[in-house]
């Protein structure tokens, strides 16, 4: 009878083989949840570039119905809009706004690139399109109804395959 009671008490451990086999099952989630999480952070870097575009837009528009006109240039950091020029001083107002690393762009206006857009005294400027690259790639491409003021993004490319 005491012998029955003492079995009973033993406890079974792991073995080596099931700890193992529970380490590779963890690996593998681990493996699969980081081939998903990669997609979605470079959503988040579009969506933060998408966002500097439109904080830079909004900067220029105030500076320039504050100052009288405004001039919003893009270059490989970012975006400066500098207030516009008053006679003989200048109003020395600049406004940095920087991309997400990886980004670069222009603007594109009647089909001509350039690098920089004016601002009236109203803070309209012309209709234009941004286009946004990472990597040589157009990234996004968001368009600008200058008398409105308002944006649309125009495409935000899909993950490019590697």
């Amino acid at each position: 009878m005491m012998h029955a009671a003492a079995n009973t008490r033993i406890r079974r451990a792991m073995t080596m083989i099931e700890l193992l086999a529970a380490l590779v099952i963890l690996s593998l989630a681990a493996s699969v949840s980081i081939g998903v999480a990669g997609p979605l952070s470079e959503g988040q870097r579009r969506a933060a570039a998408i966002d500097a575009v439109n904080r830079a837009l909004s900067r220029a528009r105030l500076l320039a119905e504050t100052h009288g006109g405004a001039q919003l240039t893009i270059d490989d950091h970012g975006f400066t809009a500098r207030a516009a020029q008053g006679g003989s001083e200048t109003l020395a107002r600049d406004v940095r706004v920087t991309l997400p690393v990886g980004f670069d762009g222009h603007f594109e206006t009647d089909g001509a690139t350039t690098d920089s857009l004016r601002f009236d005294a109203r803070g309209r400027c012309e209709d234009a399109i941004v286009i946004l690259q990472r990597g040589g790639h157009t990234a996004v491409r968001i368009e600008l109804l200058g008398i409105s003021g308002q944006t649309r993004v125009l495409a935000a490319a899909a993950e490019d395959a590697r």
